[in-house]
């Protein structure tokens, strides 16, 4: 599965993921990159009243962002998946599950008009570099 909305993917990202089912008969093998902001250190939850706590918090919150545990962004660059996992499975996550890491920059989904605007100004970047 090849949606749209991942423009910048590129043929490797394609051919790894679905290298990665063949090789592990998992599931389902999708893009993921890593985290921009991180749930352990630096993302919040506002209550009702609107008070902040931290969305996954630690028995020893680090210190430093470097030191949270690396986590990663889903990404809609690439997904391959076995037929019968489709038909068999309530979620996600249910089954065998793997992923391939992809480049941040490779990784852009187009959501809002702002990112539109930045896929272009990426693709130019291509363009330019060739």
């Amino acid at each position: 599965c090849l949606p749209p909305t991942s423009p910048l993917r590129s043929v490797e990202d394609v051919e790894r993921c679905i290298g990665e089912l063949v090789a592990s008969g998992a599931d389902m093998v999708y893009s993921v990159t890593e985290a921009g902001c991180n749930p352990y250190y630096n993302m919040v939850e506002l209550d009702a009243e609107g008070y902040a706590q931290v969305v996954m918090p630690q028995e020893r919150r680090p210190y430093r962002r470097q030191d949270a545990p690396v986590v990663y962004d889903s990404t809609t660059v690439a997904y391959a998946v076995q037929p019968e996992y489709v038909f068999r499975t309530q979620a996600f996550f249910s089954g065998r599950v793997k992923a391939i890491e992809v480049p941040r920059e490779r990784a852009l989904e187009i959501d809002t008009e702002m990112d539109f605007h930045f896929a272009e100004f990426m693709m130019s970047r291509r363009r330019e570099g060739e």
